[in-house]
């Protein structure tokens, strides 16, 4: 698989945005390439039944499958995306070699700074009566910007990348997502909208 990653795979981001950023476990099985690698593992019996069903298994090319602490519980996440015959074979190239010019680090090709998002649900006010919520990166810059009150978020949430351009704004209401918000590029293209 040298040469070849999911980074760059824009329906492979769409379906990794559905889960949480962070978790104890995260499993990820891509059936059209989970069929030919069974083989070995299976008894022929086993086999003939996953081949007789193999179109069904692949209308369901990825799924996925997270687990992540919840206070003293653990909470589980299991996304299957159904896609019909003629979807998939715009999932054919899921695989895609990447052309890759000069990388300062390591860490700038595994995690791309764009791509970095924050789990605001997870964060609480130290103090409630604070009228504001900042996070910050190791450079200074601001990382997002929520409003409170109550100690809970309620109003205006702005997110930013690394460079201080807004990549995510919206609105927070009795510590809930609320109305539209908007998800940018970090040059400020409108990538997508979501409705609360």
């Amino acid at each position: 698989m040298e040469g070849k990653t999911l980074q760059n795979n824009n329906q492979f981001k769409e379906y990794f945005h559905q889960f949480e950023p962070k978790s104890s476990l995260f499993l990820y099985i891509n059936s059209k390439q989970m069929i030919p690698d069974s083989k070995e593992y299976l008894s022929d019996e086993y086999w003939r039944v996953l081949n007789k069903n193999k179109s069904y298994i692949e209308s369901f090319p990825i799924a996925g499958l997270q687990i992540r602490p919840s206070g003293k519980l653990l909470t589980t996440s299991i996304i299957l995306n159904y896609m019909p015959q003629k979807e998939m074979l715009s999932w054919s190239q899921l695989f895609l070699p990447i052309e890759v010019e000069e990388i300062d680090t390591v860490q700038e090709l595994a995690f791309p700074q764009k791509e970095e998002e924050i789990n605001i649900d997870d964060i609480f006010p130290e103090d409630l009566t604070d009228k504001k919520l900042t996070g910050t990166y190791a450079n200074g810059q601001v990382k997002f910007e929520v409003s409170l009150k109550n100690g809970l978020k309620d109003g205006s949430y702005k997110e930013y990348d690394s460079l201080g351009n807004v990549i995510i704004k919206g609105r927070y209401k009795k510590n809930k997502k609320y109305g539209v918000w908007k998800y940018y590029t970090s040059k400020g293209k409108l990538t997508r909208k979501e409705k609360f």
